[in-house]
Order: structure tokens, then C-alpha cells, then sequence
């Protein structure tokens, strides 16, 4: 037998520590490089992480090492008292790694899974709200039983899968030693005594369990609802507190009989655990077959109206206002006029028609690129304006593949330069958009989009890592056939030190960090430039929005806003749903950070109070979220996320009744409405406006209606406020039952089958042109609706740049299709734009565009007269119409 060599034993585990440590350490180290250049508040979250997660880390290892070792020695002792000339597990050496690499993995399994549950577990903040069924504060669900669950689980694996492996052993390596009959092995008294008491371990973990395991019923998914019903509750509520004893019961039984040789006896014994769940199996399936199922509805509604409330509760839609839309259609031009802000304000151009357009006009260089377009309110002068916002980032794809190395990838082009912003409620006479800011250096009309810092080394589309301040200049933007040049002075960044050119160099495989001469001891590394992935950086625990948008603040600076969630899965009977790839059944928009696009600067601010998890949060990280409000001149930007307002409209879909019975029978359910979109089918998406639903002098909110499901009839439509004084209200208006109100998609295919509109779109796509109808936008005015769809032009192939040419108006039972929106309110309601709330044109030092002639009105009317006698195939109407117009026509003579 090979003698074991203690030196060996002791060199291979030194060096294995060592390289484990070297590997940790500079991983650590890099992390703590990151949260640092991010901000130095931050590394208040990388050592509280860092912490709870070694003391997981060492206690999980601890404890694993220890029983796997001690189980690996009290096997070959056993064994060795059986057969002394055994020596199959006598290489401690094997034994001492096998333990260290199960204990390694198994340690960082646990500290992934537990450290953050630890957290909130020590940092609880309670409600006011219990459950009903165990009368727990609902600040237990999210934050002491996710970590219990967690605990438990690591737990009963840990033990679970020693009790399995120890039994298996004994058997394969009693076998071995080639004594007849493997059964055998259990009338070693030696062996059952290790045996039973990796089974105490287990079964301790699983009576501790059940009383975790009865609250699975809370999250239950049922037919009609979510929530344990009256079965669950009457039922399987008992089986949980007479279960734990039964096990305790059966256990004992079974192990004092088998140390008794009672096998048999011991069997009949462990048997009644199993067969007090087939008792109660049974009375479950009996008591829903024929106490429940008959009155199904009278029986469950009380649990159902857990479970809408608790919905309503966990998705922030409990304080929804509900009011009655009047539907009158007596709209006119007086009513126009009041609601001017409304009307002047409603968004034409359509989204990836005007971001085409932005690239082909605004992207100057190939290099630069406009990822998103996004709508943000400003107050222009002094009145509340809508206004689409999409800066011009680099993106390093489009260099060409010729003109690619280190110094135009890492050290020339760095950064975006500008913004574009354009006019949402109009276009130029071509149909383009009507920009507000244009152009590098950027040129701004209006004073309250003037920018002074332009430079974006911070957005959406940056991936990759960039040396700023270096020896060579960094390309600022061309003006013609020159290039202005620049140098970084931001805060953000790593200093490369030779120590870090080294490290970073090995980190990022780019050795050129290390020998290129323009990289020195002034140069900055910057790193985690994407908005996303550097707010993800320092915020772990938030779930973040991937929809980041930009406003310019009071300084002229180009800043991002993140918004960002809190989630769990624990809320009592509440309804399920993905957000973000993630199973939920609690979302809070409770968070929103901010990122300036020039040096990379994260601020955290709580915008929702009430929200548990955040409060939590701020126990945990004093030093993470800003103190007080956000500042005005970005809270008066603000968005509501598409992403949280998807969710909570669709919830409402269903859980828009408070009634039991209703919600059961699915009697009121609804659906989004739909739209026609480049020729096919698709729901209407969450749209911005401007509107005086929470605000008389308007305010921007993001909306989005509502169809009976299964029908395309308007049934109601929700709001969400985006302004800062009452920001995230909601309303939900429904219109009056028994009142037909035509869905969006009733309008698409009133268009369709209007003979004029078809004729001039069939004609407009003749010859290669393409016809693009953007969204269906449904803007409510005083008592009535207007439904509005942009018609778009696009010549053909990829380059093509799409023109806005029509708009086209419904109103009650009337479409018209103009040049305009304006065009098309005239010729609906004779209505005519204030002028003190027209946007002026662009001021660009350009030549001013004729003022237009004024408007006859009889001649409109006139030319509309024949028109409509045209379509009816009236050659008497048309005749009457043509004597009408030649004689206004002669009147201008």
C-alpha cells in the first residue's frame, strides 16, 4: 500500500489556496475599480456586498467541508471494523481536495443564492397589510421568507444529497469487499447509526420547512384566480400543522424498530408519513368534487377577492381614479380652441419613420448613429410643449473595416456629439421632420434646449472601452475638410497606472494598452460606458428599465434617465406576471437614476415613498440614494416607463373589477385595442401626449385604450401622469354601458374602405413608392375622440427617406384625410391653431417661408361639396358644386 505524504498533501493545498486567492483578489479588484470610477458612494454597496458575501461564502464552505469530511472518515472507519485490510478511501489526500472543491462550489452556490435574501432579511420594513390566511405582516413575504426559502433549500441540498451519497457508498464499497448479499449492509449497526443520523439532518431541515412550505399556497395558481382557495384554506392548511409531527412521529418509529431488527414492523412505521398526505389527498379531491365545484363562484369568492385585491395592491393600481367618460360628439371649433394644448400638442410623426429620417439628415458622419427617439415635455415659452429628443452617439461598427486599429478605435473617436430634437405636431412643407436642434456644433431654437456640453462618451449604444486624455487627440467633430480636436477632462474614468496598463491589458486582451506610447499615466480607461450596464454596476438589486431616455437640464448638459424597479416574487395572492425576463408578482417604479452623458456621473433618487423594498434598500446603502427630491430641472422632464405601464394596463385587463363573480365568469374582461401598422394587425402601444386629463393648462401623460376582449369597441382608456406634481396618478375612464364608441381598429378599416383615401394611396404607390400609415393615436377632447394616423411616403429601398404627406382625422362617423392636422381639424370643425400656441418655424438663419394665403372657407366648402357628389356618382350635385365654386373664384378676381 503507497504510504500518504503529508509534505504533498500540504504543497498542492497551499498552492491551490494561493492561486485561488490571486485569482479573487484581482477579480475584486477590478470590481472595485469599476464601482469607484462610477463613484466613490458606491463602494459603500461593493463592501456591503462583499462582506455578506464572504461570511456566506466561508460559512457555506465551513459547513460542507466539515460534514463531507467527517462522513469520508466515518465511512472508512466503518469500513476498516468490517474488513481491517480495506484501504480503497485511505488517500486522505483525495479525500482532503474532493472536500475542498465540493465545498468551494457548494459555498458559492449558497452565496449567490442568499446573500442579497440576507440583506433585506436583516433590513425588513413592515406594512400595514397582512395576508389573510395566516395573518402575516406582508413585510414577511418580501423580505423574511424569500431568505428562509433560500436557506431552507441550500439546507435540505446540503443534507439531501450527503444522506443519498453516504447510502450509496456504503453499498457500492460494501460490495466491493465481496461479501454476499448488499442488503446485508444494513444490519451494520455501525453503518445504520451514520446513516440515521445524516437522516435526523435532513428531516430536522424538513420539519423546520413545512411551515415555510404551507405558505406555497399563497402563490398558487388556480383555474380562475391566483391564491389558495377554499380547499387549500380548509384542507391542506390542517395537513401543514399536523404533518411536521407526523414525520417526527414516523421517523422515530421507523428508526427504533429498525435498531430493534423489526424491519418489517419499521416500514409499516416511516409508511404513515406517506400515508397521512394520501389521507389528506384524498379528503382535498372530495371536499373540492362536491362541496366546491357545485357552488364554485359562492364558494371561492372570497378568496378571489383576495386575490384581486392583493393584485391591485402589489402593481401600484389600487389608487387607480375611476370616472364615466361622457361621450357626447358636440365637439366644435370653440371646444377645439379651449383645448388647445391638447390639439397643439398631438403627436403626428411616426416613431421609426422620423428616427430613419434623423440618421439620414442628422447623422453628418457615417460613424455616428440616432439609436431611439424619445418624447420628453418642456415648457417653451411658458407654455407645456412636446418634444422628440434622440442623441447622436458613435457607433464604432460603422467605421469602415480599412480605417479600424487601436488608435481610431481606443483613442480617436471616443465619443457622440448633440442631439437632434424635432417638433412632434409638425413637419416641414417636404414632410420631413421640423427640427429644434440641429446640427454640429448644435444650433437650438428655443433657449430651453440650448446645450453646453454636447460631448457623449455616456449613452445608449456604447459597448466598448475607450482611452480618453491620451497623447493623441480625440476627434471633437469635422467641419468640413477639418477635424476639431479634443482632450477629456470629465471625472470619469481609471487612471492607468503601469499597474493597471498591465492588469487591464491581461483583463481586456488588448496588449496594446501596455506598449503603445500614446497611453500614459494621464491617460483615463473609461469602462462600462453603456447607461444600462453602468447603472446595473452599482445597482445589483434593481431591476433595470432598458428603455433609457435623454433630457438636457437647466446647465445645458445632456443627461440620461434610467428608470429602475423593485421586484418580488413573494406577494401574497397576487397574479404572476414576466417583467423584464423575470417571474413577478410585485413591481414598483420606485427608483430613477440618472447618468450625465459628458463624465459618467450616477445619482439615485427615490421617486415612490411608499415602496417597501426601497426602503429597505436605503437601510441597507445609506450612502447609495441622493438625498431629498430630484432636481427640478430634470423632474420636470420626466417619463412614465412604456414598461411599467404595459404592465400595470394589462393587469387591468382582467383586474379592473373589484366584483368576485364577474372576474370568475370573465364577463368584463378586456382587451388592448388594435391598430393597422405597415398593412398588418397589431395591439396599439403605450403613446404619449399632451392633454389637460390631470392639468388645465396640460400636462404630458403616457395613455393607452381599451376593447371588450374579443370585440374591437372602445370600452374605456387609461392615463398615467408624467408630471412631477402628481406624478404616476392614474385614471382609468370608462365610457358609458350600452354606448357603441368605435375602436381604433374599426377606424383603420373605415380608411381602408374609404374611396378617396384608397384611390390617392393606390395611386401614391404606383411606381415604386411605399406607403407607410403610422400609429392610430386616440386623443380624448372635452367629451369626445379624435382618431389620428400619419401617412407617410417612402420612395423605396434602404436609403429612401420617408415624408410625411397626409394626416388623416376621424371623427364620430367622418374621416378626411389633409396635408395637415390642422388642414383636417378646419375641414372638420372650421378649426384654426391659435396663434400664440403655434410652435414658430425653424430659426436657423434661414429664409422665412411665405406666410400662407388666408383661407376662403366657401370655397372649401365648395370644392368639398363636389367631392362628395363625385363619390356618389351625383353629376346634378357636382354640377351645382362647380357653379358654387366658379362663382367664389370670381369674387378673388
Amino acid at each position: 500500500m503507497m504510504k500518504f505524504k503529508p509534505n504533498k498533501l500540504i504543497t498542492f493545498t497551499v498552492i491551490a489556496v494561493v492561486l485561488i486567492v490571486l485569482i479573487a483578489g484581482i477579480t475584486i479588484y477590478f470590481d472595485y475599480n469599476a464601482y469607484k470610477e462610477i463613484g466613490e458612494n458606491f463602494l459603500q454597496v461593493f463592501f456591503t456586498n462583499l462582506k455578506v458575501k464572504l461570511i456566506f461564502q466561508a460559512m457555506s464552505f465551513i459547513t460542507v467541508f466539515l460534514v463531507s469530511y467527517i462522513s469520508v472518515l466515518a465511512i472508512i472507519k466503518n469500513l476498516k471494523k468490517i474488513d481491517s485490510t480495506y484501504d480503497g478511501l485511505d488517500k486522505k489526500s483525495v479525500i482532503v481536495i474532493g472536500a475542498l472543491i465540493l465545498s468551494w462550489i457548494s459555498g458559492s452556490i449558497l452565496q449567490i443564492t442568499l446573500h442579497e435574501k440576507y440583506l433585506l432579511f436583516a433590513n425588513p420594513t413592515l406594512s400595514d397589510l397582512t395576508d389573510p390566511v395566516f395573518n402575516k405582516n406582508i413585510g414577511y413575504y418580501l423580505f423574511t421568507r424569500p431568505f428562509y426559502d433560500g436557506l431552507i433549500s441550500g439546507l435540505s441540498g446540503i443534507f439531501g444529497v450527503l444522506f443519498v451519497s453516504v447510502l450509496v457508498i456504503y453499498i457500492f464499497l460494501y460490495a466491493r469487499l465481496g461479501i454476499v448479499g448488499v442488503g446485508n449492509v444494513f444490519g451494520e449497526k455501525r453503518i445504520m447509526t451514520h446513516n440515521i443520523i445524516n437522516l435526523i439532518l435532513f428531516l430536522t431541515v424538513k420539519f423546520i420547512s413545512y411551515g415555510v412550505n404551507a405558505q406555497n399556497m399563497l402563490y398558487e395558481t388556480n383555474a380562475s384566480f391566483t391564491g389558495a382557495g377554499y380547499t387549500s384554506v380548509m384542507i391542506w392548511k390542517v395537513y401543514y400543522q399536523v404533518i411536521p409531527y407526523v414525520l417526527i412521529a414516523a421517523s422515530a418509529l421507523f428508526v427504533i424498530l429498525f435498531l430493534c431488527k423489526k424491519r418489517k414492523l419499521a416500514i409499516v412505521g416511516i409508511s404513515l408519513y406517506p400515508l397521512t398526505y394520501i389521507g389528506f389527498l384524498l379528503v382535498s379531491m372530495f371536499t373540492q368534487t362536491f362541496v366546491v365545484n357545485p357552488s364554485e363562484v359562492t364558494m371561492e369568492s372570497p378568496y378571489i377577492a383576495y386575490n384581486i385585491k392583493a393584485t391591485n395592491d402589489a402593481y401600484g393600481i389600487n389608487s387607480i381614479k375611476t370616472e364615466v367618460f361622457p361621450i357626447s360628439y358636440d365637439l366644435n371649433r370653440e371646444d377645439l380652441e379651449k383645448e388647445h394644448e391638447t390639439v397643439s400638442n398631438t403627436r403626428i410623426i411616426d416613431y421609426p419613420s422620423t428616427l430613419k429620417a434623423i440618421n439620414q439628415v442628422q447623422s453628418i458622419r457615417n460613424y455616428y448613429q440616432f439609436y431611439d427617439l424619445d418624447i420628453v415635455k418642456y415648457n417653451i415659452n411658458g407654455r407645456p410643449t412636446a418634444v422628440g429628443l434622440a442623441p447622436r452617439e458613435f457607433n464604432v461598427d460603422n467605421i469602415a473595416d480599412s480605417s479600424k486599429s487601436f488608435i481610431n478605435e481606443r483613442l480617436k473617436f471616443t465619443h457622440g456629439y448633440g442631439l437632434a430634437a424635432v417638433s412632434v405636431n409638425s413637419v416641414t412643407g417636404e414632410g420631413q421632420p421640423e427640427f429644434l436642434v440641429k446640427d454640429i456644433p448644435a444650433e437650438s431654437v428655443y433657449e430651453e434646449l440650448k446645450i453646453s456640453e454636447p460631448r457623449i462618451y455616456f449613452g445608449e449604444g456604447d459597448k466598448d472601452y475607450v482611452i480618453a486624455g491620451s497623447k493623441y487627440k480625440e476627434l471633437d467633430y469635422s467641419l468640413g475638410d477639418d477635424d476639431v480636436e479634443y482632450s477629456y477632462t470629465g471625472k470619469a474614468g481609471i487612471k492607468m497606472t503601469p499597474l493597471n496598463q498591465v492588469l487591464y491589458s491581461l483583463y481586456l486582451g488588448d496588449f496594446q494598452l501596455l506598449i503603445s506610447g500614446y497611453v500614459d499615466t494621464e491617460s483615463k480607461l473609461l469602462i462600462n460606458r453603456n447607461v444600462l450596464d453602468r447603472v446595473k454596476k452599482v445597482a445589483p438589486f434593481l431591476t433595470v428599465d432598458n428603455d433609457p431616455y435623454t433630457v438636457i437640464d437647466g446647465e445645458g448638459r445632456i443627461k440620461w434617465i434610467v428608470n429602475c424597479y423593485t421586484t418580488s416574487e413573494y406577494y401574497p395572492y397576487s397574479q404572476p406576471n414576466i417583467f423584464r425576463g423575470n417571474k413577478v408578482n410585485y413591481v414598483r417604479e420606485s427608483v430613477k437614476a440618472t447618468v450625465d452623458a459628458y463624465d459618467g456621473e450616477v445619482k439615485f433618487y427615490i421617486t415612490d415613498e411608499t415602496d417597501l423594498i426601497a426602503k429597505s434598500y436605503k437601510k441597507i446603502y445609506p450612502d447609495f440614494f441622493e438625498e431629498g427630491k430630484m432636481p427640478e430641472d430634470i423632474s420636470e422632464h420626466l417619463q412614465y416607463p412604456e414598461a411599467m405601464f404595459n404592465l400595470q394596463s394589462s393587469v387591468l385587463k382582467r383586474y379592473h373589477t373589484a366584483n368576485p363573480e364577474i372576474f370568475y365568469n370573465k364577463t368584463d374582461m378586456w382587451d388592448f385595442a388594435k391598430e393597422k401598422y405597415q398593412g398588418e394587425e397589431q395591439y396599439v402601444s403605450p403613446y404619449y401626449s399632451i392633454t389637460t386629463t390631470f392639468k388645465n393648462e396640460g400636462g404630458l401623460v403616457l395613455m393607452i385604450p381599451y376593447t371588450m376582449y374579443g370585440k374591437q369597441n372602445l370600452v374605456g382608456w387609461l392615463a398615467v401622469n408624467c408630471d412631477k406634481d402628481g406624478y404616476g396618478d392614474m385614471i382609468l375612464y370608462t365610457f358609458p354601458k350600452g354606448e357603441s364608441i368605435y375602436g381604433t381598429l374599426q377606424f383603420e378599416n373605415k380608411i381602408d374602405n374609404d374611396p378617396e383615401i384608397s384611390r390617392e394611396m393606390t395611386l401614391w404607390g404606383q411606381g415604386g413608392s411605399t406607403v407607410i400609415r403610422g400609429n392610430m393615436l386616440t386623443i380624448p377632447v372635452k367629451n369626445s375622440l379624435l382618431y389620428i394616423e400619419p401617412v407617410y411616403i417612402s420612395s423605396g429601398g434602404q436609403n429612401s427617406m420617408p415624408e410625411l404627406k397626409r394626416v388623416i382625422v376621424g371623427y364620430k362617423d367622418s374621416i378626411v384625410m389633409e396635408p395637415s392636422l390642422e388642414a383636417a381639424l378646419y375641414k372638420l370643425f372650421d378649426y384654426t391653431a391659435v396663434e400664440d400656441n403655434k410652435l414658430p418655424t425653424e430659426d436657423f438663419d434661414e429664409e422665412p417661408a411665405p406666410a400662407p394665403e388666408a383661407k376662403n372657407p366657401e370655397i372649401v366648402k365648395a370644392y368639398d361639396s363636389f367631392k362628395d357628389a363625385m363619390s356618389k356618382g351625383d353629376w346634378n350635385g357636382m354640377g351645382t358644386a362647380l357653379e358654387e365654386l366658379e362663382i367664389e373664384i370670381n369674387k378673388l378676381r
